[in-house]
């Protein structure tokens, strides 16, 4: 079971899954998982709102977060 002190879960229509699954594969060479994807998605469009206002956000280079454990190379 996960860790409720780190990890949530969220609801999605199955058309906004599809969406995801295609972003999840889009670059064929590297798969990463359904909540690595929503998190590159939230943290994207959370940096273009509030990186000048949001002290706490540090972004980076906006990269996909992931686990070795997440990662399947083709």
């Amino acid at each position: 079971m996960a860790d409720i002190s780190k990890y949530k879960s969220v609801s999605l229509r199955h058309e906004t899954y599809l969406k995801l699954k295609d972003l999840q594969h889009h670059n064929e060479n590297l798969t990463i998982s359904i909540a690595s994807a929503i998190t590159y998605c939230v943290n994207k469009e959370h940096r273009q709102l509030f990186d000048k206002v949001c002290p706490y956000a540090d972004y980076g280079t906006v990269e996909i977060p992931r686990s070795s454990s997440e990662v399947s190379i083709k």
